[in-house]
């Protein structure tokens, strides 16, 4: 409530002095909300308690449960947009809002690596111990490993030339990574039957750019409620001893972090962001990308769009 407040405090002050004719303001709160409270707006995630998601807090001057938190902070930023919209636009004004990204209930943790063992891909080394699990150099067979996950949902190969003891040779990349990807998507929970991964992102058919080698290859794209464990993050594979014997830990476990709403490594169309013009615009067919912002801004301004942009502007205006 303070940074909203403090920011909407400060748009504000920045909107009177008139002159500008560009102005950006960026509005996280709702991010973070979102963040922090599906526990107690989703009533599937593991954590929900229906005594906790009912109890009463002051937010904003009103008296809220808690499981009202998410909506509630959706309102606030209406109503900053509606002070815009009001106070500020006069004729030939345009407001643009655009989001980066949306967010679902964060209910289940993926362990990437355990996944990919199980998939044949990673090979756990013999006399692994439970302990090294936490380190990615410590409990890889890297001689039988084609590829290891760590970050937030990204899949490297483990390739001749690249990392120290590769397998993967350049000219089996592509089948490779094919193999991973229709693997993914045809894996299912193992209790309820659910397709865990919806979709898999060959990054070098998405991105370009002199820095496209310091990427993963392939990006998981998980079904709602499922996301990147905490411990795939850095590297790290959950094992377990068994009669004495080191095996990977459970592929999927209940998320138990505060952090209970997420979007990395969240299928692209389950996590969308929103766009509003406050000018009719025509929008391309699947809707508008963040990449048409910046172009759309300069031609908004008059100012020439470089030709480096990947994207054209969009038509603002009747």
């Amino acid at each position: 409530e303070f940074t909203l407040k403090w920011r909407e405090r400060v748009t504000f002050e920045q909107l009177a002095r008139d002159d500008w004719e560009l102005f950006m303001s960026v509005f996280s709160t709702p991010d973070r909300v979102q963040h922090m409270f599906y526990q107690y707006y989703d009533e599937g995630h593991p954590q929900y308690d229906p005594a906790v998601a009912e109890r009463k807090t002051m937010f904003f001057g009103k008296e809220i449960m808690l499981k009202e938190a998410i909506p509630a902070i959706f309102r606030e930023v209406d109503r900053v947009v509606g002070r815009v919209l009001d106070e500020v636009l006069t004729d030939g004004d345009v407001l643009l809002m655009c989001a980066d990204h949306g967010l679902q209930s964060f209910r289940y943790q993926v362990h990437i690596n355990n996944l990919l063992h199980e998939l044949g891909f990673l090979a756990l080394k013999d006399g692994a111990t439970v302990k090294e699990g936490d380190k990615l150099t410590s409990y890889i067979d890297w001689k039988n490993t084609r590829a290891y996950a760590m970050g937030l949902g990204y899949i490297y190969l483990n390739l001749q030339g690249r990392e120290k003891y590769g397998i993967v040779k350049p000219d089996e990349v592509d089948a490779t990574m094919r193999e991973i990807s229709d693997a993914l998507l045809a894996w299912r929970h193992p209790e309820t039957g659910e397709q865990v991964v919806e979709s898999v992102y060959n990054l070098s058919e998405i991105h370009t750019g002199d820095f496209i080698d310091r990427e993963s290859d392939l990006v998981t794209g998980f079904s709602p409620f499922y996301r990147v464990s905490w411990s795939t993050n850095s590297g790290k594979m959950p094992l377990k001893e068994v009669d004495g014997q080191v095996v990977p830990g459970p592929i999927i476990v209940d998320n138990t972090s505060p952090w209970s709403g997420g979007h990395p490594s969240v299928a692209e169309h389950q996590v969308r962001g929103l766009f509003f013009s406050s000018q009719p615009a025509e929008l391309p067919e699947g809707g508008p990308n963040l990449l048409h912002i910046a172009p759309t801004v300069l031609d908004l301004l008059g100012v020439d769009v470089p030709a480096e942009m990947d994207l054209p502007p969009l038509k603002i205006g009747s």
